[in-house]
């Protein structure tokens, strides 16, 4: 039998410890400004936007409390508690918990791990449990306090991917900052004790450690971030990882075209690339049946198991739940239908008149403010614009493919639009940076 999550994740401690936790974050964000921060253009922005997150943690903390009463949250944080509760006792015992196997831990400290060791949780869920372990000793057993470790922590990330998009353009600082910052979703659903700001983070040390590659840039630093970052990914959700390097990967490829200072060896490689597009469709074409299994294997068994959930979900959950119709269908006719519903569903829905809550109506007047934005940036640009703006500089092509590839992908494999909204969050600023910064060029080449 599972073991029951604890009903609750705020008690009375909460109260009195948030308030200290807010004023130290706070010093401790001031000093990293001054010693840290030099641009006046972009330092500005640090602490008005982690206040922000801060904010959105205690916000989202008190909904999962008194609205929803359960999640994922709830899940690590009573992992958490085990692991305080035997830190008290002993912190021999918490060390156990935290750094050793569950089975090779002492019999008596895992009497304290009742939660900790059912053997139904998948392994990210037990290192879940002892990273917020970790975090909660720092934050003395408290839920907020821990939770607002953890969004400082994803707000690193964020901050890393904001100076990225800064860095190559300049001019644009506030428009990009309201993009990879200040966006209602990214504020309120990358925070508190959720894989997510980890994930943020780990987001974040990958394109700053590949921004400083593309300058050359060769630094120990450099290399410790970006195996931080896939080390983090790795291990709590691989899949981000694999989108982000398909797309440095297609990034990579289409600008060694730069490299070539003969227009004759620009010509041959352009030819080549276009020469192995068609090829590779003919070849998809005539086999879509070999990657069509493959998927199924790999991929298509979790996108069933979770849209399957949404026919047997009777709580207040229910209504937001939604599917894709004939997912096994690989013609590639199929494909692209699938891919074309998928990145709709991820980007612009849920629609209005699909909202069941006061929360999801938010995320959908935000999905709806993209959708416009959308269309107005398709019909300036010509709808061709709109791609190839991405050849403009590598780290919006890498935003571009970064976007492209992961909105479907998350779009397909979530049942409900509650569980949507957490695992679309990682594209968010890529996607935002990415039509904010286009808004931006349009109204300035009309200057």
């Amino acid at each position: 039998m599972k073991p029951q999550q604890l009903a609750h994740i705020l008690y009375e401690k909460d109260i009195y410890l948030t308030p200290i936790y807010l004023l130290l974050i706070f010093i401790l964000s001031k000093l990293i400004k001054i010693k840290y921060l030099h641009d006046n253009k972009t330092r500005v922005y640090f602490i008005p936007a982690l206040m922000v997150k801060l904010a959105g943690c205690i916000l989202l903390s008190l909904i999962y409390e008194f609205h929803y009463g359960y999640g994922d949250s709830f899940n690590y944080y009573t992992g958490a508690s085990e692991i305080w509760e035997a830190f008290k006792s002993s912190p021999a015992y918490a060390f156990e918990l935290i750094f050793k196997p569950l089975d090779a831990c002492s019999p008596k400290a895992l009497e304290f791990a009742q939660h900790m060791a059912y053997t139904g949780f998948a392994g990210s869920n037990v290192l879940m449990f002892k990273i917020t372990g970790v975090l909660n000793l720092f934050g003395l057993g408290g839920y907020l306090p821990t939770a607002l470790i953890f969004t400082s922590i994803g707000f690193i990330g964020s901050w890393l991917i904001f100076t990225v998009f800064v860095y190559r353009f300049p001019k644009y600082h506030f428009i990009i900052a309201i993009a990879t910052l200040f966006m209602p979703s990214c504020i309120l659903w990358s925070g508190t004790i959720m894989k997510e700001p980890l994930c943020i983070l780990a987001l974040g040390l990958c394109s700053w450690g590949m921004h400083k590659l593309l300058l050359n840039h060769f630094k120990i630093s450099t290399i410790l971030a970006m195996v931080s970052g896939v080390i983090i990914l790795l291990a709590l959700k691989y899949y981000i990882l694999y989108v982000f390097v398909a797309a440095v990967a297609l990034t990579l490829v289409l600008q060694l075209r730069n490299l070539f200072h003969s227009k004759v060896f620009k010509s041959i490689y352009t030819y080549a690339l276009i020469t192995f597009t068609l090829v590779s469709l003919f070849w998809y074409l005539n086999n879509d049946g070999v990657i069509g299994s493959i998927i199924l294997d790999f991929y298509k068994k979790n996108a069933e198991i979770l849209q399957t959930v949404t026919t047997q979900m009777n709580d207040g959950e229910a209504g937001s739940g939604y599917s894709i119709d004939n997912v096994d269908d690989f013609s590639a006719g199929g494909v692209i239908r699938i891919f074309v519903l998928s990145f709709n569903v991820a980007v612009f829905r849920p629609y209005l008149w699909e909202t069941k809550n006061i929360m999801m109506l938010f995320t959908a007047l935000e999905s709806l403010f993209v959708l416009f934005l959308f269309i107005f940036l398709l019909y300036k640009t010509r709808i061709i614009g709109f791609f190839s703006f991405a050849a403009k500089d590598p780290v919006l092509m890498f935003a571009f493919f970064f976007f492209l590839i992961f909105a479907p992908m998350v779009g397909f494999i979530s049942f409900n639009f509650g569980t949507l909204l957490r695992y679309k969050i990682p594209m968010l600023p890529y996607l935002y940076a990415y039509l904010f910064i286009m808004y931006r060029s349009i109204k300035d080449s009309k200057q």
